[in-house]
């Protein structure tokens, strides 16, 4: 019996219309980005306490996986993972709850006393332009513009847009406190989901492969399962590595100022440490107003604290970060700028937080899309060999099948 060809006209129409449905999708979201945008970020907020659960759980993983393995020699593995959940579980929520008794409180009563003091520390700032302006007579018309502009812009700025506004101002306060108390619940929910994924990760993604291989091609489900694994790596690691680092930071931070008497030393070190998790641009987020802070109070302090800034930033960025992060992610520091940009300005301060994973991810994925074409035109892979100004040559075919096979 003469076995059928697959009829080629059908095989290629198909192929037209993946690709008609693939361009008309694209310009749809295009033409609708605002509305699929808001789409996607009511999802998102929705998810939230999964999302904290995911997160946690990466965080919270290799001690619950060190526990099992050791009380797995001891117990057996049902009270093994029993015992690891229940010990990991408490270890998180007593990290979480040490930082929030620490930190709050300490941060509490460091508003109250900015709030009280705040006029003194203007009087104060006003003396010291002053004395400034007598021993520079050159700056001191300079100084004096600047200060009356300043404060005459705060006065009209109280009397237009805080008084008149008390109302929607206690509404915004209570705004805020009832958002804190939804992160707080769903800080709970992530706990509780956080427990259940420690416990059904090796059952879920069993069956999450399965349902891959059931409904993609065996080549394509397997090139997605090693896409989600260097997702995991380099996700994970870079939450990890971050929250360490911005943790020694805050530390440092903290050291320094309590060796050199600053004023709000736990409130500013906090500032600086959460504000390091944003890349890149969140050091001179937390910086600017910390400095401007130590400034009202004690201007000679505010200056030395700009310079340690300055060097605590550049020990982060070329030893301390290195050091911990690596080369996870491999995103240069020009393309982290565009990241922490482009995702800033789409998803906010989240965006701006998971911006170098997921740029890491997406490039890595065009990369390799590009080199597998490369190979299939018989084309270098080697960025010197399409240098400006040089003609591209073409590999021999052997040595494409060894690119290949490597």
């Amino acid at each position: 019996m003469i076995e059928k060809k697959p009829d080629k006209y059908k095989r290629i129409s198909w192929e037209v219309f993946k690709v008609a449905a693939g361009v008309c999708l694209l310009v749809f979201l295009l033409m609708n980005f605002s509305m699929v945008k808001d789409a996607v970020g009511k999802v998102f907020t929705v998810l939230t306490p999964i999302w904290m659960g995911v997160i946690l759980c990466f965080l919270a993983n290799p001690l619950y996986t060190c526990l099992r393995k050791f009380f797995e020699k001891k117990t057996g593995t049902s009270w093994a993972k029993v015992i690891a959940t229940v010990v990991t579980t408490i270890a998180v929520v007593a990290v979480i709850y040490g930082l929030f008794a620490l930190i709050l409180p300490q941060i509490s009563d460091s508003v109250m006393t900015l709030i009280q003091q705040a006029p003194g520390y203007f009087e104060k700032l006003g003396v010291f332009l002053e004395d400034f302006g007598m021993k520079h007579p050159e700056w001191k018309d300079t100084i004096e513009k600047a200060y009356t502009s300043v404060t005459g812009y705060l006065e009209n700025f109280v009397d237009t847009a805080v008084v008149p506004n008390l109302t929607s101002i206690a509404a915004s306060v209570f705004t805020s406190v009832k958002s804190f108390a939804v992160q707080m619940y769903n800080l709970l929910i992530g706990i509780v989901a956080m427990v259940y994924l420690l416990n059904v990760k090796e059952t879920i993604l069993p069956k999450l492969k399965k349902l891959l291989f059931a409904f993609l091609k065996k080549e394509t489900a397997e090139t997605f399962c090693d896409d989600m694994k260097k997702f995991v790596k380099i996700f994970g690691g870079y939450i990890a590595g971050k929250l360490l680092d911005s943790l020694i930071i805050g530390v440092l931070c903290f050291i320094f100022m309590s060796v050199m008497k600053m004023p709000y030393t736990l409130l500013i070190s906090v500032i600086i440490g959460v504000t390091n998790i944003i890349p890149f641009l969140g050091p001179f987020i937390g910086a600017i107003p910390s400095s401007l802070l130590i400034i009202l109070i004690d201007p000679k302090m505010g200056l030395i604290f700009i310079v340690f800034i300055l060097i605590l930033q550049q020990l982060d960025g070329n030893v301390i970060g290195p050091k911990i992060l690596g080369q996870s992610t491999g995103v240069s520091s020009f393309w982290v700028l565009v990241s922490v940009i482009l995702f800033g300005g789409l998803f906010g301060a989240a965006g701006m937080v998971f911006a170098i994973p997921i740029w890491a991810i997406l490039t890595g994925l065009i990369n390799r899309y590009a080199e597998k074409h490369l190979l299939q035109k018989g084309l270098p892979l080697e960025d010197s060999a399409y240098a400006p100004g040089k003609k591209v040559e073409a590999v021999s075919k052997r040595e494409a099948d060894e690119t290949i096979e490597q």
